[in-house]
């Protein structure tokens, strides 16, 4: 009797620390979600920058002669 309630202690408390690594695990996920999502937004942003760059000296070459590119004809 007394090792059942002993062994069943040593289980609850076990399942204790199993369930607050999980929840410290939830949390990190949680966190890197969001920093991952920041991190898709700030992509997005330089891509746009990125391209704007590209137009704009696109268009600056076309302006000046440099180049004959239909998309600024």
């Amino acid at each position: 009797m007394f090792s059942q309630l002993f062994s069943n202690k040593a289980l609850e408390q076990e399942v204790t620390k199993l369930r607050q690594s999980l929840a410290q695990a939830e949390n990190k996920l949680s966190k890197l979600e969001s920093e991952n999502e920041e991190l898709k937004q700030e992509l997005i942003h330089q891509q746009t920058l990125l391209n704007d760059n590209t137009d704009n000296q696109l268009l600056q070459s076309a302006l000046n002669g440099h180049v004959s590119n239909p998309r600024y004809s």
